[in-house]
């Protein structure tokens, strides 16, 4: 590497460094006034305090009440109770978690779902022990909903191949 050349690299790097930093202090800035605006508008509409957390790629939200979050998460969550049977007849487009002292829920958005999935999916519920309550199938769209201890499952399929599989736990049976 030349001298010219070296010290070509040494000045963009003088230059590019405190750009990039400065991209990551707007980004951050800017992530920190949606937080508070976000804040604001729900301690009014609740009366209470608030923390609101935008970073990761999803919201949460801490009240009094509980915490909720959205994440736009294209994986199962890890933190369902043990026993949920892994819905494999789809894809995961985003993941909703909601708790507060006494129940904690889950609604995992799924999409490009295969042929025959509430069928399959029934199948996957009553081979892990869960009782199944409801079903509705009209078409490629129906209702699945289901039991087990003190879980709930409830599978809502639509025509277009999409649909929103929602878990409770400290349901009353």
């Amino acid at each position: 590497m030349s001298k010219k050349t070296s010290l070509t690299a040494a000045a963009l790097s003088l230059l590019l460094i405190p750009g990039l930093v400065g991209l990551s202090a707007c980004k951050k800035a800017s992530e920190n006034l949606a937080e508070r605006r976000i804040e604001n508008a729900i301690e009014k509409a609740t009366g209470g305090k608030a923390q609101v957390d935008l970073s990761g790629g999803g919201i949460k939200v801490k009240t009094a009440e509980g915490e909720s979050s959205l994440s736009t998460s294209s994986e199962w969550p890890k933190d369902l109770p043990e026993g949920v049977p892994l819905f494999t007849f789809g894809k995961v487009q985003g993941v909703t978690r909601v708790a507060d002292a006494a129940k904690t829920g889950w609604n995992i958005i799924l999409g490009e779902l295969e042929t025959g999935a509430i069928e399959k999916y029934t199948e996957a519920l009553k081979a892990a022990g869960w009782t199944i309550g409801q079903t509705m199938s009209m078409g490629e769209g129906g209702l699945i909903q289901a039991t087990k201890d003190k879980l709930g499952v409830m599978v809502m399929f639509n025509q277009d191949k999409t649909a929103s599989l929602t878990v409770t736990n400290n349901i009353e049976q």
